[in-house]
């Protein structure tokens, strides 16, 4: 066995993390650079080499593509190369997957030369990795094969970072500024001195500075000075910033249906306002906020000859959904039968950018028309709107016609909803055998609500939860005085890749001296597909006169569990098994929580999961079918 040995000192190993992989990338291209250089050269000792062994001993690692097809196709040439890399786990799994070899094994006389490749190879891949004291050793083996031992020695490390700043972002009034960007630095003393882990910082605190003023600022210099014997790196950057940049113009491509003055007054993008990049984020926002553009950028434009470096003109480029849009289908559920719907929506009802919509259903269970109007929302997240309601039900034996009359104001911040209500409500109610009667109630409410969620149509993991006050005085277009308080929860947690549990719960209370006179809108009846299964809709409440009507205390908590049939083939498809429990009393004393379990099957569409469920209620000893789209959140 020939053997040629390079660097014998051994040192005990560092973990690599999986992220310094990414560096690679780097190395890689000096490496095929190399390769390049090298390959004239070794193409013009190979002839040379194959005269002297007559038996055609193969292709070192440097050679061009062209070169090896052609060596391959010799029918005098061995097989390829085997490389046995001895090195700690992960970085014997990274030379593995990068390190360049040789397609064919070395003649005699190339050796040396293969040699001196690979060890150079291997060490650019250590020093991309954040080793740059690593030695690597080359032996050649009887069959072909190469085996190359690696010590990583100690992993380099940040000594110390400078960051100079040059240009009006030195002056003393973007003091914070400069220390925010500083403390943003992703590489602070200590941290592993990775290849890619420093041109992403670089990069990342460039995008910083332009972000916040300085939209013109460039990287004058950057250096890392790396002493392999100590192991440590010391890194310095200039930033250079240019000058404070200020909006100039805004300018808008592809409108042409909407307003172009109600969007100017929801961005607020003011010519003469300092630059930010949030600020153009915002902006962004808002304007896919209206439901007008299917999408929205807006960006700052490149500087043109001519143009004055510190304004900075923005672009705002949208593409317009349709005006008008009218929409109709027919569906069923077990909750409420057969059903249809049509709806038409003007989203620039009157040309001043207000969103106009009439709907209509209809249902075995009743039928509903509405006609309502919003604002789009505005930069802070607020809208308001108004709507009419007129509505007739019959459930469970209780008719009900209803006008509801209500304006709004909601306002969204982040991942939070409040919506400041005032409704004038006025119903007939008309039990079997009993005279109509007339109620009517003026309720101004708060409803407040959250979404911690990793999918907002097809969740596994996080929680949702919605809580809302309300009430009415005597006296105040009012029949009686009520307070209703009223919350529920969804809570989703992932056991495993294939195993979900679900759990659901609901409260509400009415205190009220005469709850009879309180309109049934608010208050509760429970049973149904989205509530407690194995029940009819809504049967669940209090009876009388041979109808079961709303009451004034709720309770209902749910526990479903998934599993998966991905192993199976069928990765949209779960099967579940749950347990649910409520009632509705008038005091609490009177709750007598009743049970409903069963199984079924999830099937996750683009639209939301679609839920088949065969339920048991406990107290009726009946099974029943339960059909349902997506989760109540």
């Amino acid at each position: 066995m020939t053997r040629l040995r390079r660097g014998a000192r051994l040192r005990p190993t560092a973990p690599v993390r999986a992220r310094r992989l990414a560096s690679l990338g780097m190395a890689l291209a000096l490496l095929v650079a190399a390769h390049a250089a090298d390959a004239a050269t070794l193409a013009r000792a190979q002839p040379a080499a194959s005269r002297a062994d007559p038996a055609g001993a193969g292709v070192p690692g440097a050679a061009g593509p062209v070169q090896l097809r052609a060596q391959a196709q010799r029918s005098d040439s061995p097989g390829p190369v085997t490389l046995r890399i001895e090195a700690p786990p992960e970085i014997a799994a990274a030379l593995e997957q990068h390190l360049p070899r040789p397609a064919l094994a070395p003649t005699p006389a190339l050796e040396q030369r293969v040699a001196a490749r690979l060890e150079r190879d291997a060490l650019e891949i250590m020093r991309a990795l954040g080793y740059f004291s690593a030695t690597a050793g080359i032996d050649f083996e009887t069959g072909g094969a190469i085996r190359v031992t690696v010590d990583p020695g100690a992993l380099t490390t940040v000594r110390s970072v400078e960051i100079r700043f040059t240009g009006p972002i030195a002056d003393p009034e973007y003091a914070a500024l400069r220390a925010r960007l500083q403390q943003s630095f992703a590489m602070a003393n200590g941290a592993a001195f990775v290849s890619a882990d420093w041109e992403s910082a670089k990069r990342a605190l460039l995008a910083t500075a332009r972000s916040d003023r300085f939209l013109r600022a460039e990287l004058a210099s950057s250096r890392a000075s790396v002493d392999a014997q100590s192991s440590a790196a010391r890194l310095e950057l200039e930033i250079a910033s240019g000058p404070p940049v200020r909006l100039g113009t805004v300018g808008f491509v592809g409108l042409e249906r909407y307003p172009e003055p109600v969007l100017r007054a929801l961005v607020e993008l003011e010519p003469g306002l300092p630059y930010t990049g949030r600020t153009l984020r915002e902006a962004q926002q808002v304007l896919q906020r209206t439901g007008w553009f299917s999408s929205v950028t807006v960006l700052p434009v490149p500087l043109a000859a001519g143009d004055e470096p510190s304004l900075a003109k923005v672009e705002i480029a949208v593409v317009e959904r349709d005006r008008r849009v009218f929409t109709a289908g027919v569906g069923y559920s077990t909750d409420d039968g057969a059903r249809a719907k049509a709806a038409i929506e003007d989203r620039n009802l009157l040309g001043r950018g207000l969103t106009g919509r009439a709907q209509v259903i209809w249902s075995e269970t009743g039928a509903s028309l509405g006609l309502s109007v919003r604002e789009p929302y505005d930069r802070s997240g607020a809208a308001y709107g108004a709507q009419a309601l007129l509505s007739r039900s019959r459930i469970q034996s209780e008719d009900v016609r209803a006008l509801n009359l209500s304006a709004f104001r909601s306002q969204r911040v982040g991942e939070d909803e409040t919506v400041l209500s005032l409704a004038y409500q006025l119903e007939r109610r008309q039990l079997p055998a009993t005279p109509a009667e007339r109620f009517r109630a003026l309720v101004p409410g708060i409803a407040w609500s959250h979404r911690a969620l990793d999918d907002p149509l097809l969740p596994r993991s996080g929680y949702s939860l919605y809580t809302q006050v309300s009430g009415a005085a005597r006296g105040i277009l009012s029949d009686t005085s009520f307070v209703r308080g009223y919350a529920r929860g969804l809570l989703l947690l992932p056991l495993s890749q294939r195993d979900l549990l679900l759990l659901r719960g609901e409260a509400g209370v009415v205190f009220a001296r005469d709850g009879d006179r309180v309109p049934t809108e608010n208050l509760f009846r429970t049973g149904g597909s989205l509530s407690v299964r194995g029940y009819e809709y809504q049967s669940l409440g209090i009876e009388r006169s041979g109808a079961v009507v709303g009451g004034r205390v709720l309770a209902v908590a749910s526990a479903e569990l998934q599993h998966s049939l991905a192993a199976y083939g069928a990765p949209d498809f779960s099967l579940a098994a749950f347990v649910d429990a409520g009632d509705v009393a008038d005091h609490y004393t009177d709750l007598r929580p009743v049970l409903g379990i069963g199984t079924g099957v999830r099937w996750r569409t683009p639209i939301g999961p679609v839920n088949f469920d065969l339920a048991y209620g406990r107290s009726t000893g009946r099974f029943r079918v339960h059909l349902t789209l997506g989760y109540a959140f």
